[in-house]
């Protein structure tokens, strides 16, 4: 009798804890869906909308009417680039508070921007239209003109229009930064100065600095050596060796 009772004991307490995990696993997959539906449709969370050109833009604050002369600079960069369109459209979310950055670009929520390739959107980081200022987290090099961060991170949607999402996602990160470097332009690391670390032999350890690298090595191969953008992304070439033909050329920087 006694032992009839302790198993029915544990074979409630079983099913007890087989239902709390069924609530939390259900629980837990509704957070996951949610999230990923926000990624998707962030539009929640922004209460401010404008479209100018090819861009939509969704803000936390109000947006002024100079976002125009924004996007007239940033198209401008963008369609120097034979890998532009002018059916290319773009959704852009200008995220002040960082706790919507923390949420829509959870591993670089300090960055100046960052492109969400499988959902399509672009995330800004604080964004002062007025001036056409973007900046960053970071206590250097903070600040970069608005339009060039837009230039920046619209020719990664751009790239990976063109190229497909395979190919681009095997680009290496100095072919992709580089390039993006390359239209945008207006580093946020002076570049005279970085060529002369580099030059030197000497590094930085600001992101700004490495981008500039990208940028360098980038010219090296589209400047110098006359290559085309899609010839430059699909060739394999050798980021070392391009950057330090870039900055032993007199005519680099």
């Amino acid at each position: 009798m006694t032992r009839t009772i302790f198993r029915a004991i544990k074979n409630r307490k079983r099913k007890e804890r087989s239902k709390r995990y069924l609530y939390t696993t259900r629980a837990l997959s509704a957070i996951g869906l949610a999230y990923v539906l926000l990624l998707i449709f962030p539009q929640p969370l922004f209460a401010h909308s404008a479209r100018v050109g090819q861009f939509h833009f969704h803000s936390d604050r109000p947006i002024p009417p100079e976002i125009k002369a924004v996007v007239e600079q940033a198209t401008a960069k963008l369609s120097a680039s034979p890998l532009y369109a002018t059916t290319d459209s773009f959704d852009v979310y200008i995220a002040t508070d960082r706790w919507r950055r923390t949420l829509l670009m959870p591993r670089s929520p300090g960055a100046f921007g960052v492109s969400m390739i499988l959902t399509g959107n672009t995330v800004l980081n604080r964004c002062d239209i007025t001036n056409d200022i973007c900046t960053n987290d970071q206590p250097k090099f903070n600040r970069r003109p608005m339009h060039t961060v837009l230039a920046h991170e619209s020719m990664h949607q751009i790239m990976a229009s063109d190229l497909g999402l395979l190919a681009y996602l095997r680009l290496p990160t100095w072919k992709n930064e580089g390039y993006c470097e390359y239209v945008a332009g207006d580093p946020s690391f002076d570049a005279v100065r970085g060529q002369k670390l580099v030059r030197s032999g000497k590094s930085h350890r600001s992101h700004a600095f490495r981008y500039l690298t990208y940028l360098f090595a980038a010219r090296s191969c589209l400047d110098d050596q006359g290559l085309q953008p899609r010839q430059f992304l699909s060739q394999p070439l050798d980021f070392q060796t391009s950057l330090d033909s870039y900055v032993r050329d007199p005519r680099g920087g």
